[in-house]
């Protein structure tokens, strides 16, 4: 089982000790390489992986597999586990040797079809399954905001937090973003986005309610502790940033026109945009949200398991 988060991790395992396999003889492994490493000392039933791993992504590892001259890497059941939901994404791992793609969030009784199909009737291509779960195919609506923020940056926020808090198997519908405060949260975890070249900082505030929080360690670690919970919130941001910086890179004019006073960029020249992420500072506390006068900024609000979330975001000059 191939996952750079340790909470991830956790929670895929005990998803896979549910549906009858032995705690002892699941080997997790945080990247690709180490995965690679392991899968050379014994013979195992199943791989699943992620798709975005630190030092080697999920398809580069699932290539390298499969070109293994060993006869059974090139066999071994290989399922990817992702909240990635575009096509070509899915169609790339097909090519490559996939034997099935299954998204995040999902269900015990849809991971357990899945292993059966892949393990007891591969068809030898890559399967895929129904889910109950399917995101919405439009996050918000941005002619109904006066946020003065390009659609395309708040969409990429809105994707990458819900597909964060997918990546512990929950559900997190997003809101009409605002311009305003009003957020608020037990839990409060911030993350900065930094692009030295240009100058850019973005800043993440993620407020999280305490019973989601304490829900999903508890589905982790079977024992509420809530020393530590926060870990859980922390996580989250360091998930939410890990995604964002990687959307909001594709957007370079967008953010250097909001840094600069909202001067266009000359269409001729070609930027390249890279944000370092800080390490996610979390904290328990009953917060409402922050405002910082004369930044760009807007918030959003998430409806997780009937309990409300919120992302703020500032965006800033450096």
């Amino acid at each position: 089982m191939v996952d750079n988060s340790r909470w991830i991790a956790r929670l895929i395992k005990n998803q896979l000790i549910d549906i009858g396999f032995e705690d002892g003889l699941i080997s997790i492994a945080t990247d690709g390489h180490q995965a690679y490493l392991i899968l050379g000392l014994k013979e195992f039933d199943l791989v699943t992986s992620g798709l975005y791993l630190k030092a080697q992504n999920g398809l580069n590892m699932l290539i390298k597999v499969r070109n293994d001259p060993r006869e059974r890497m090139k066999h071994i059941p290989f399922m990817v586990v992702s909240a990635e939901r575009t096509e070509d994404h899915i169609d790339e791992l097909a090519q490559a040797g996939a034997s099935g793609y299954l998204t995040k969030p999902f269900l015990n009784d849809e991971l357990s079809q899945m292993v059966d199909i892949i393990c007891n009737h591969p068809t030898g291509n890559c399967v895929r399954i129904e889910q109950k779960y399917k995101p919405r195919p439009i996050l918000y609506d941005p002619s109904m905001d006066d946020i003065g923020i390009h659609p395309s940056i708040i969409s990429g926020f809105i994707e990458s937090t819900v597909e964060a808090f997918s990546q512990y198997l929950v559900t997190a519908i997003p809101g009409q973003p605002k311009s305003g405060n009003g957020a608020e949260g037990d839990f409060v975890v911030s993350v900065e986005l930094v692009d030295g070249v240009h100058e850019v900082k973005v800043m993440l505030m993620i407020y999280f309610p305490k019973k989601i929080a304490c829900n999903i360690y508890e589905t982790i670690f079977g024992k509420l502790d809530m020393d530590q919970v926060g870990g859980v919130v922390q996580e989250l941001g360091n998930i939410i940033g890990g995604i964002a910086k990687i959307k909001a890179a594709k957007n370079p004019r967008e953010f250097l026109k909001l840094t600069n006073g909202g001067r266009p960029v000359d269409p001729r020249k070609e930027i390249d945009m890279h944000f370092d992420m800080g390490l996610p500072e979390a904290w328990e506390c009953k917060k409402k949200s922050i405002d910082l006068v004369g930044v760009p900024q807007f918030t959003i609000p998430l409806t997780v398991e009937s309990e409300n979330a919120y992302l703020q975001v500032f965006i800033q000059h450096a």
